[in-house]
This record gives C-alpha cells, sequence and structure tokens, in this order.
C-alpha cells in the first residue's frame, strides 16, 4: 500500500500523554487481516493442487477400469450379430386396435 495512505483515527479509552486519541495508517490497522487473507489464499491454493493431482489420479484409475472393461468385452465370446429371442408371443392388431386372436 502508499505511504499516502489516509490516517485512520483510532479511539481507545487511553489516550496519550498529551491527551490526543492516537492514530495509526490504514496500512498499520488491516495488516493483520491482509496477513490472514495471505495465509487463506496460500492455503486454498494448496488444497486446489491437492484436489487437481486426486481428480488426475482418479480419472486415470477410471480410464484404467474403461480400458479393461474394453478389453474383455471384446475379447468375450458374442457373436458379430445380436439376434433377439424368437420364443416371446407376438400380438398382432387390427386398424380397430383389437388384437386378432380376439382378446381386447
Amino acid at each position: 500500500m502508499s505511504q499516502d495512505a489516509p490516517m485512520l483515527q483510532v479511539q481507545s479509552s487511553s489516550t496519550q500523554s498529551m491527551g490526543t486519541p492516537s492514530s495509526i495508517g490504514i496500512d498499520e490497522a488491516l495488516r493483520p487481516v491482509l496477513l490472514a487473507i495471505a495465509k487463506c489464499e496460500a492455503k486454498l491454493e494448496e488444497q486446489q493442487r491437492t484436489l487437481v493431482q486426486t481428480l488426475a489420479q482418479m480419472l486415470i484409475i477410471v480410464k484404467e477400469i474403461e480400458n479393461k472393461i474394453m478389453k474383455d468385452f471384446s475379447a468375450s465370446a458374442l457373436p458379430d450379430t445380436f439376434v433377439l429371442d424368437q420364443t416371446l408371443p407376438v400380438k398382432s392388431y387390427d386398424v380397430q386396435g383389437h388384437d386378432e386372436q380376439g382378446s381386447d
């Protein structure tokens, strides 16, 4: 902060020896707050880096699992074409919506 910062008047129950309230610069008054904010920012940046690393590791694990599943799936003995089970009864309906076997 600049040296030209306005002065902040701080009144306290005790006055200086000359009887005037003590005055300190805004820089001095805000220094503890600014230090606390800087510490919080540093901690957040560290946590963000840790989170990004964790997510990257999780993504690698997910990709490995996906590759294993795809490898296992492609290695299985599935036929090239998939045929539906033809044993299920199929109902056909006439134009009015009644099934042709006579039941509604």
